[in-house]
């Protein structure tokens, strides 16, 4: 399964809005506040071929960002929200930092042999076609413990 990336423009808020970085992987997204907050005339304005200098630095630390963030999750031998937040997000000054919590249940740190667990518990799910969902059983399970 791959994992996709981008950058976007979270416009919930008024007048400068916080640009975020997007990651998905298997149907479950997480947004990744980084520093710079635009305006959304600014942030139409970045792929446009003449800008003021500090819009072209905003533009070219954003493709850093998208760039290693791409080689950071590449670089994971099982991709994991906990894992590329731990490796990539919390290293990375261009990131707002935020607490880790347990609050999403994908956000669940586990070794290879839980992985290899899940992945293949994840797989006779699908080929039986059960009502329940995956993360609920698995938080389940961790609860236990």
């Amino acid at each position: 399964m791959s994992t996709k990336l981008s950058i976007l423009l979270d416009t919930r808020r008024i007048k400068k809005y916080t640009i975020k970085l997007r990651v998905t992987f298997e149907r479950f997204t997480e947004y990744y506040q980084s520093i710079f907050d635009l305006s959304k005339e600014e942030f139409e304005k970045l792929t446009a071929s003449r800008i003021s200098s500090e819009l072209q630095s905003i533009g070219d630390k954003l493709k850093e960002i998208e760039r290693t963030a791409e080689n950071a999750v590449n670089e994971l031998e099982h991709f994991s929200f906990a894992d590329f937040e731990k490796d990539f997000i919390q290293k990375n000054n261009l990131f707002r930092q935020r607490k880790l919590s347990l609050k999403s249940h994908h956000k669940i740190q586990m070794s290879s042999t839980t992985l290899l667990f899940t992945n293949s518990f994840r797989y006779h799910l699908k080929r039986l076609r059960s009502p329940v969902p995956f993360q609920s059983l698995i938080w389940h399970l961790v609860k236990k413990f």
